[in-house]
């Protein structure tokens, strides 16, 4: 396939609202699917928060601790991924 008819579906696929977006779970910006390289537990999350004085509110359920949560580039920087 070449670049530009990848490029026209791509096209296609934004226009159409079939691309998924989802948030960071640092930033809590909104991005698309494809942004969001980084991976990082959640555990991880709350520790960068509390560390930053941010209130992470009540501890979750231990297999929560553990999630994977999907991190935007930006954010990636703060952890030794």
């Amino acid at each position: 396939m070449d670049a530009s008819k990848k490029r026209d579906i791509e096209k296609d696929t934004v226009f159409l609202g079939l691309q998924q977006r989802k948030k960071c779970a640092l930033c809590l910006q909104t991005f698309d699917v494809e942004e969001l390289p980084g991976a990082i537990s959640h555990n991880s999350i709350r520790e960068l928060r509390r560390k930053w004085g941010v209130g992470v509110g009540k501890k979750p359920s231990p297999s929560k601790l553990y999630q994977r949560e999907e991190l935007c580039v930006f954010c990636m920087q703060f952890f030794d991924v």
